[in-house]
């Protein structure tokens, strides 16, 4: 199963809100109760006077959306049940993560090329980024998880960041402002980032003064 451990807790908000129509969690507790081994407990969800609550936040699952959907609709189309964990919303979650981290490796190099590096380097580094650590791992492994899709928020921001650096104008800040905005959706300790802008300005005027 690709939605599983943690991955589960991201991706819980779907099912929980289109399917069964509610902002309580206990019909999706209950549901993966069902599924799971007899030790299994849902650490992600938390009692709140008479409701379960998620304590993940929604950033990965506003981005799962769209191949939730997908495998929504898919569903009817090959006679299952849409109850958002059958083998449909398994693979779609899957391929989720392997089209944000796809999106997330072009901003990469289109980074990389805005330090003067060239396209064939950049993408070899790209390609050393994706198999030579973790993201592998959480790209086609444990796909559900936040961190693929953090590395495709994160590298956003930090390119419009960077091109604001260098040519500021409306709309890059308004693009910076809102991949910073899912940045934090997704992983609310991912906005440590912010660190990272004195050296994707490059020199102390630049960061100061623009």
């Amino acid at each position: 199963m690709f939605i599983d451990g943690d991955g589960s807790g991201h991706y819980a908000y779907l099912p929980t809100l289109i399917i069964y129509h509610t902002v309580d969690f206990s019909d999706v507790f209950e549901f993966e109760k069902s599924q799971r081994p007899l030790d299994y407990i849902g650490h992600y969800f938390h009692k709140q006077g008479d409701i379960l609550i998620n304590k993940y936040t929604t950033g990965t699952s506003l981005l799962q959306l769209p191949f939730f959907l997908m495998a929504y609709i898919l569903s009817f189309i090959f006679g299952l049940t849409p109850d958002g964990y059958n083998i449909i919303f398994q693979y779609c979650i899957a391929l989720s993560a392997m089209f944000w981290v796809g999106i997330g490796i072009s901003y990469f190099v289109r980074l990389l090329k805005s330090f003067g590096i060239i396209d064939n380097f950049g993408w070899l580094l790209a390609m050393v980024t994706l198999f030579g650590t973790n993201l592998f791992f959480y790209t086609f492994v444990q796909p559900s998880f936040s961190h693929a899709f953090s590395f495709t928020v994160i590298t956003m921001f930090l390119y419009y960041a960077r091109m604001l650096f260098l040519n500021y104008s409306r709309k890059g800040i308004m693009m910076a402002a809102f991949s910073l905005g899912l940045v934090f959706l997704v992983r609310p300790a991912n906005i440590i980032v912010i660190a990272a802008l004195p050296f994707i300005a490059e020199t102390p005027g630049r960061f100061l003064f623009g």
